[in-house]
């Protein structure tokens, strides 16, 4: 490997990590100066020594680890791989989180998602950009269009549409059943009024995954479209991006539940991520694609331009 490529790139991720809290304070401060309430935590204080932005700090660290090797993997003009990034992450990272609180978290229940979700948007905004600044790769293709009009021209109109039907219902199944094998842990958690949690019926918890399954597949679908690698390492890769903005990152900034259900909703939502991830790609993905990168030199390797342009390889 060569060093001094690896020096020049170790940088990019940190300063990807603070474009999200410079987001969240460009947030509060616009919120103030147009009087806009800032939003209510909905959560119970935290009793531990932790502080919550060095807990932000720390969150976005590991978001820009876990988006690294998608946004490597993504081609196209800076433009199209900055508005896909800025989409999915704002899906997984914002929404996804307000939803489940929604049905998880008692003070959600009185409001306060919309405000949320508005003060949420511009710092994954600017997570995106600079991820696809920073973290993108330097392989051009042709426009967005054209990518998509490949990426279904792969297969019929009967097949795409029992495969995207297929992938809407795929993932209230394997949230089901990962959910309910650690339910005997967690349940009594849920049901401990300390901790500001509750457990909606079945049927919400349900109809909540199915709606959350079309965000998702909205979300995912232009990445996939966009991805420039194998269908092999899309599938690792977009589980490892899925399991950090999904679970990770909130998870890691929740001080105030308790460790073992930290724990286990972090494996939780680790295993049904990769197991999500694999489905969409043998779904929806054909066998062509170009590989980014076949070497085993690990993630600040794949990072650099030059290495991109020495493992690009034909379509098949």
């Amino acid at each position: 490997m060569n060093r001094g490529l690896e020096g020049a790139t170790v940088w990019k991720i940190p300063a990807c990590a603070i474009a999200y809290p410079a987001g969240v304070m460009i947030s509060g401060i616009a919120f103030r100066l147009l009087g806009f309430p800032l939003p209510a935590s909905p959560i119970p204080h935290a009793t531990g020594p932790q502080h919550p932005m060095l807990l932000l700090l720390a969150a976005s660290l590991l978001l820009a680890v876990g988006t690294a090797p998608l946004a490597y993997g993504l081609r196209g003009s800076y433009a199209s791989r900055a508005v896909v990034l800025a989409i999915f992450v704002y899906v997984c990272v914002s929404l996804n989180n307000i939803i489940e609180a929604t049905r998880f978290m008692a003070a959600y229940a009185r409001g306060g998602a919309l405000n949320l979700a508005v003060f949420q948007a511009l710092p994954c905004v600017l997570f995106a950009l600079a991820a696809a600044l920073w973290l993108g790769s330097n392989i051009k293709s042709s426009s967005f269009m054209a990518s998509l009009e490949d990426f279904f021209s792969l297969r019929g109109l009967l097949s795409c549409s029992w495969r995207i039907i297929l992938a809407v219902l795929c993932f209230p199944a394997i949230y089901f059943v990962f959910g309910m094998s650690v339910a005997p842990i967690v349940v009594p958690y849920y049901r401990d009024s300390r901790f500001g949690l509750t457990i909606p019926s079945s049927a919400t918890v349900l109809s909540t995954a199915a709606g959350r399954s079309v965000l998702y597949l909205l979300a995912t679908l232009p990445v996939l479209i966009l991805w420039n690698g194998t269908r092999r390492r899309l599938a690792v890769v977009l589980g490892l991006a899925l399991t950090v903005m999904v679970g990770w990152f909130g998870l890691l900034q929740a001080s105030f539940l308790p460790t073992v259900l930290r724990v286990v909703h972090s494996v939780e939502i680790c295993a049904d991520s990769f197991v999500y991830a694999l489905a969409l790609v043998l779904l929806l993905t054909g066998r062509r694609g170009v590989a980014v990168s076949q070497s085993s030199n690990g993630l600040l390797s794949e990072l650099s331009p030059d290495r991109s342009r020495q493992n690009k390889v034909p379509r098949s």
